[in-house]
């Protein structure tokens, strides 16, 4: 009789612990990522993605009405709140927005279970009703229904906080990054392709944007070409940004980070560093200051030139073993 008893109060306790999961995520939310924390669940051009927000537009793709799923009510599913009537569902594995069908496919496709999280049990997975085992991940900026693996990264992509709706606060335009503007290849004295690397930080590092900058005397003009081909290859617009530049890198005056030019130059023809200044001038170039103090005469004493100043951004505050990524 005890034994009874307790698996009815086991299964009572089950159940209501579902249904809070469920009644509290109802009506107006956002889906805010667990590993890419300034990221969120919206569509782009019918495509379901996860994105960082920083316009009204992205706060209205960023925006859904949670309702009880259309093939099952005690799921959920996800109206668009500036497409109303139309619903995340999966296609071919992808996560799309479709207008609604009236058909058991649509529905099926368009309904999931709020699990809790497999990376944070306080946080939400999303599992597919007629893919079971199945849950909304992301990937590459994309989001997919996939079979759970059991790996952190599987845990980690597919896990989410369902929070209150995206306001005006929340795209004052600012954001925080993630990411590396300093490092080399075999184009210079690193190690691997350009190619090698943007793939590495956007799918493994899981930074938001990520430069190659080699050595201005090591690298030719063929590799200099070659490093934009790549950094365009491997750019994900509004998910990850890969950056070319060069690396001024003078023994006496210090080394420059160099971005927005098309052509680049070196030291040696630069030897002076107010030659180097004009030549930023010119090119209308953005620069940053590396590893400043290593050198005897770094940047003058990184005396203030007023003709420059808008050509400088920053400065590096951490190198290698200090601060730099060495994956």
């Amino acid at each position: 009789m005890l034994r009874k008893i307790s698996m009815q109060f086991l299964i009572a306790v089950i159940c209501i612990s579902s249904t809070s999961i469920f009644a509290s995520n109802l009506g107006l939310k956002s889906l805010q990522s667990h590993n890419f924390s300034n990221s969120f669940i919206r569509h782009i051009n019918g495509s379901g993605m996860i994105t960082t927000v920083s316009t009204e537009l992205d706060q209205a793709d960023a925006t859904f009405n949670i309702v009880p799923g259309l093939a099952d009510n005690v799921a959920v599913s996800f109206e668009a709140s500036n497409y109303p009537g139309c619903y995340l569902r999966h296609s071919g594995g992808q996560i799309v927005l479709n207008c609604f069908e009236d058909s058991q496919l649509y529905k099926d496709d368009a309904t999931f279970y709020a699990n809790q999280g497999l990376a944070d049990t306080s946080k939400i997975s999303f599992e597919s009703k007629n893919y079971p085992g199945q849950y909304i991940r992301h990937s590459a900026g994309y989001l997919f229904i996939a079979p759970n693996d059991g790996s952190n990264s599987f845990a980690q992509d597919s896990t989410f906080t369902i929070r209150a709706p995206l306001t005006e606060g929340d795209i004052d335009g600012l954001n925080f990054y993630f990411g590396n503007l300093h490092s080399h290849t075999e184009y210079s004295d690193g190690k691997g392709t350009p190619a090698e690397g943007y793939l590495w930080a956007r799918d493994n590092a899981g930074y938001d944007f990520y430069a190659v900058t080699d050595h201005d005397l090591q690298i030719s003009g063929r590799e200099w070409d070659r490093t934009l081909e790549h950094a365009n290859a491997y750019e994900n617009p509004g998910y990850f940004a890969t950056l070319r530049g060069f690396e001024w890198s003078h023994p006496y005056y210090g080394h420059v980070n160099v971005f927005n030019t098309s052509s680049i130059t070196n030291w040696i023809s630069k030897i002076r560093l107010t030659w180097f200044y004009e030549w930023l001038d010119d090119k209308n170039a953005l620069a940053q200051f590396n590893h400043p103090g290593r050198e005897d005469e770094v940047f003058h004493d990184l005396k203030f030139k007023s003709h420059v100043a808008d050509n400088f951004y920053g400065i590096e505050t951490g190198n290698k073993g200090t601060g730099n990524n060495d994956g």
